[in-house]
């Protein structure tokens, strides 16, 4: 399946999107628009590519964010590097129930994560964060070698520069 993506606007089709967890079902539809309104971070929707109607099957949500050295694991730890660290967040992920199971979660994932890099290089950035919601949720990310913070274990991390050698 191909999808195309777009920024979250007020046209966007939301309101039928159901991914099975209530609090990301009702981020999307009640709180996204002005979640990125207020600039605390931009929602991406993604809907097939040749289909006319462009119904959301997926989204993620990224916005800037940063991590105290004291918070990460030891082998992140290597060097000098500022307190807090600049990073990513992506705090919401999810795939419609319909979608789910056809690599449309790893799809967007990895979307996020190019859009990541795409940013550091920029403006820097050197971790991204990811909320996972549950611990099904966290062996996902797991698959794609984020590892937990050892104060949460649903907040999971990896480096830029490691993302940059698993998918540029």
């Amino acid at each position: 399946m191909q999808l195309d993506f777009e920024l979250l606007h007020e046209k966007s089709l939301i309101e039928s999107f159901d991914c099975g967890e209530l609090e990301l079902n009702s981020f999307l539809q009640d709180k996204a628009r002005l979640f990125q309104q207020r600039n605390f971070g931009v929602t991406v929707t993604f809907f097939e590519k040749n289909n006319p109607i462009k119904r959301v099957i997926a989204f993620y949500t990224l916005c800037p964010a940063s991590i105290l050295q004291n918070l990460l694991p030891e082998k992140f730890l290597t060097g000098p590097k500022p307190n807090p660290i600049p990073a990513f967040r992506i705090c919401r992920l999810a795939v419609d129930k319909n979608y789910q199971g056809k690599g449309v979660g790893a799809a967007i994932l990895v979307h996020a994560l190019k859009k990541c890099l795409e940013q550091a290089a920029y403006i820097g950035g050197s971790v991204v964060i990811i909320d996972a919601k549950h611990e099904k949720a966290k062996s996902f990310y797991e698959r794609f070698g984020f590892i937990s913070i050892p104060d949460n274990p649903l907040i999971l991390i990896q480096l830029i520069k490691q993302i940059h050698r698993n998918i540029a």
